[in-house]
């Protein structure tokens, strides 16, 4: 059960017994295997998306380009360099992780700071999942989807002009979008497939524990 009322927008666990949850109201909550317990982050913002690496090594990003770190310690915040509300976030290492957010920003950072990357759009950004450390990929409003290649970001038609809440890569030839209508996209490593799903309501979270085990929540439950 959450100890705390505030609406709670991302979840993240390295662990059975280390899962973090945050959003509104500067809300922070951590799982220890047998119970939530309540925190305030002591930041003023609404959290977005948390992503985590282990326990002393996770980042949490939110409204007005915010963005902290917690180090096993205590929530530090980083600077972002950016006002833009900040929606999602994957890495693959302590020294590589992606931010992405409103007006198409994308942040990058390489163990010592955040640093944008072009992303070559206005559109906004909700979700990231990052394969390897020259291999991402974005999504976000009106179907859009862009790929890093290790230089620069690209647009990958997905075939779906719905917009895109959500992300999960399982490896370089098999990643998962989903997001309005019911919308569920897979990248089969050449192309974007559109695939049937139960419903046709707005997707706001998903999970892949294996190529034939995926998961997915939204407005109407789970499917």
């Amino acid at each position: 059960q959450s100890p705390v009322n505030s609406s709670l927008n991302g979840v993240w666990g390295t662990a059975a017994n280390d899962v973090w949850a945050v959003g509104d109201s500067g809300a922070v909550i951590h799982y220890d295997g047998m119970k939530w317990s309540a925190g305030r982050s002591g930041i003023q913002s609404s959290w977005n998306g948390v992503w985590a690496t282990s326990g002393s090594n996770i980042w949490a990003v939110g409204g007005s380009g915010t963005i902290a770190h917690w180090d096993g310690g205590g929530l530090t915040q980083v600077d972002s360099g950016v006002t833009e509300p900040l929606n999602g976030i994957s890495g693959t290492s302590a020294n590589s992780a992606w931010a992405v957010g409103d007006n198409g920003t994308i942040l990058r950072w390489n163990g010592s700071k955040w640093s944008p990357s072009p992303s070559g759009t206005p559109v906004t950004l909700y979700a990231a999942a990052a394969v390897a450390a020259q291999d991402a990929w974005a999504v976000g409003a009106g179907g859009k989807a862009l790929r890093w290649n290790g230089t620069a970001w690209n647009n990958v038609n997905t075939g779906t002009s719905a917009s895109l809440n959500v992300l999960w890569a399982a490896s370089a030839t098999d990643v998962w979008a989903a997001g309005d209508g019911g919308t569920v996209l897979r990248w089969d490593g050449s192309k974007w497939n559109a695939l049937a799903g139960p419903s046709t309501m707005t997707v706001l979270g998903l999970w892949a524990g294996s190529a034939s085990n995926v998961w997915a929540v939204g407005a109407g439950g789970v499917y």
